[in-house]
């Protein structure tokens, strides 16, 4: 994999991620991924061989920006118990409140 210079810019404009993961999605696989997390790509299928976004080639070469965005503590990490999308209203303006005000 290579690095985009472009989108290390366009990441570095934004302010704040919030990385939101359904903790029983059944949509996306490995639900990790809604953080950037990713399967070991020496063994793709294997549902115990998954990494955080930290142990990730794009992390660590910071292909396009998580990494720095990381290190300027701009990445937010939020999770609910529920399916893809499945969240609660609750959830969504304590979200918002906390992350976008």
């Amino acid at each position: 994999m290579m690095t985009n210079y472009t989108y290390n810019l366009n990441w570095a404009k934004t302010e704040k991620f919030v990385w939101i993961k359904a903790n029983d999605d059944k949509i996306v696989w490995p639900r990790e991924g809604e953080q950037w997390g990713a399967p070991d790509p020496s063994n793709p299928f294997d549902e115990n061989s998954i990494f955080p976004y930290q142990e990730t080639e794009w992390y660590q070469k910071d292909l396009f920006g998580l990494k720095a965005a990381d290190a300027l503590g701009k990445n937010y990490f939020e999770d609910f118990d529920g399916d893809h999308l499945q969240f609660q209203i609750e959830d969504f303006d304590r979200w918002v409140m906390t992350y976008l005000n």
